[in-house]
């Protein structure tokens, strides 16, 4: 089985370096980024089967971003797993996510959670 590829991207460079080296430790090809303006083309030279984010990125709308990836890789997008401090409504509801999660949130609790993300992902495509 393929081992799944994981983009964090989190503003807060402690965060980011924890969460990179769990998930990497965990056995996932990771990469991290602490822009969001470097996203984009991080997803298109990496491919991540998963997207990590916070969506209280200070240089770009987080929801924004994901909607802008959506949008421009369709079916091929990563799924998405977002994080954020505030309790917004409508993180409960944009279509955009596909889990979300509220900070903080534990390593080991994410990294379980990436896991069973991965298995699934790995049970769709060998399906």
């Amino acid at each position: 089985m393929p081992t799944a590829r994981v983009l964090v991207v989190e503003h807060n460079d402690a965060l980011c370096h924890l969460f990179y080296h769990s998930l990497l430790r965990s056995g996932f090809a990771t990469m991290s980024v602490s822009a969001g303006k470097q996203t984009p083309d991080l997803v298109k030279s990496f491919r991540p089967d998963i997207l990590l984010i916070d969506l209280d990125l200070p240089d770009v709308n987080g929801l924004d971003l994901i909607r802008s990836i959506k949008a421009q890789l369709g079916k091929q997008a990563p799924i998405v797993i977002a994080f954020s401090t505030h309790d917004r409504f409508y993180y409960h509801t944009a279509q955009e996510l596909d889990y979300f999660f509220f900070k903080p949130v534990s390593v080991i609790t994410l990294n379980d959670f990436v896991r069973r993300v991965s298995g699934r992902l790995a049970a769709r495509h060998s399906s």
